[in-house]
């Protein structure tokens, strides 16, 4: 989007003010699939990994702003990924939509089909890097919402 704005306007103010509007436009959920990757960075300690392994808890992260928050917990992939899907539809109109998905790409193609009612054309699905990826751990999926202005 930076770049977007760059290359139309060449005006660095123009790229700086767009950046603060798209800021304020996003989202990040994501959804946990296995809190044992959590465990092991330190976050979550053995005890909750344990039983949230057993009831089958996806907690359902809100990042915004740089913080990161459990939006929701929820029991099994298919309840967090049609609450996922409620989530985002909640921000439509959208300007953008990223699928962000850790060795799920079946995942994450299912999560866009369900998404089709609100999906911009500007989309695209990526695997989320390794910083990320290591913390949070495969089947995880999640997106990135720009509402439209």
């Amino acid at each position: 989007m930076a770049a977007r704005v760059a290359a139309e306007t060449g005006s660095v103010e123009a790229v700086i003010a767009a950046v603060e509007s798209t800021r304020k436009r996003q989202k990040l959920y994501a959804i946990i699939a296995n809190l044992e990757y959590l465990r092991r960075s330190g976050r979550v300690n053995a005890i909750s990994a344990f039983a949230g392994s057993i009831l089958q808890i996806k907690p359902i992260l809100d990042v915004h702003d740089g913080e990161v928050d459990v939006a929701e917990r929820v029991r099994t992939m298919s309840k967090a990924v049609s609450r996922l899907r409620a989530l985002t539809e909640a921000q439509a109109p959208l300007e953008h939509l990223t699928i962000l998905q850790i060795e799920n790409e079946e995942g994450a193609e299912q999560l866009k089909d369900m998404l089709k009612g609100v999906l911009p054309a500007d989309n695209i699905t990526v695997m989320a890097g390794p910083t990320l990826g290591v913390h949070i751990g495969p089947g995880s999926l999640g997106v990135v919402t720009v509402r439209k202005a």
